[in-house]
This record gives C-alpha cells, sequence and structure tokens, in this order.
C-alpha cells in the first residue's frame, strides 16, 4: 500500500483545510469555503462537508455503520481496499481544494453562490 502525498494531509489536518490556515496567519477565519456551515478541518472534510458529499460516498459504503474519524483510520490500517478508495478520496478532494486555494490566491474564486451561509457582502456601492 502506498502512500498518497494527500492521505498525510487528510490525516494529521495540515493542508489546504480553513482551520489549519487561520491557525498559522493565514485565514481571518476558520469557516469551511465550501459551505459555510462549520470551521474546516480534515475532518469536516473527510465525513461532513456537503461539497465532497459524492467523493464521499465509497468511503462511507466500505467503513459501515460507525462513520467516525476513528472509524476510518481504523478500517484503512486493515483494509488494502479501503486504503485504496480513501487514497481516491483524498487525491480528488485535496486536489480540488489546492486549485480552489491558487484560484483564490489570484483572486479569481469567490465561495460558491449556494453556500450554507451566504458571504457578507464588502462591496461599497450602493445600489
Amino acid at each position: 500500500m502506498g502512500l498518497s502525498p494527500t492521505a498525510p494531509q487528510v490525516l494529521t489536518g495540515y493542508g489546504v483545510f480553513e482551520s489549519y490556515l487561520f491557525k498559522i496567519g493565514r485565514r481571518v477565519s476558520p469557516i469551511c469555503f465550501y459551505c459555510r456551515a462549520t470551521a474546516d478541518t480534515s475532518v469536516h472534510t473527510l465525513l461532513f462537508c456537503p461539497a465532497w458529499a459524492e467523493q464521499r460516498g465509497e468511503i462511507l459504503h466500505v467503513i459501515g455503520v460507525d462513520r467516525t474519524y476513528e472509524a476510518v483510520v481504523r478500517a484503512i490500517m486493515l483494509s488494502g481496499n479501503v486504503w485504496t478508495v480513501f487514497m481516491t478520496f483524498c487525491e480528488s478532494v485535496m486536489r480540488k481544494k489546492e486549485e480552489d486555494e491558487r484560484a483564490r490566491e489570484r483572486g479569481v474564486i469567490r465561495a460558491p453562490e449556494d453556500a450554507l451561509v451566504p458571504q457578507a457582502d464588502t462591496s461599497d456601492s450602493e445600489e
């Protein structure tokens, strides 16, 4: 079982997660860029953020009823198949998060329009 370069980010929480970027001073808030519902941590990304529901489906299918971070870690340690599913999730989701992060740094992407909690309007124009 090889190690995906993105899997350690999800396992440790050190990566393109708003809570981590907030902790190191690169964000003003730990709130999730995609759903705006809670702090964006690796656990939030892996198990809860609605933005990644489709990618997460197979992981939840293979780990069964206990849908906790601990259950995922236990399952990936015990099964090569689950590890492969987990790595596929990590590569897909983290690649997208990293692409979006670069686009945000260039100023070409904003939070999704259908975010659960709308962003405040920061424009100076009056309508």
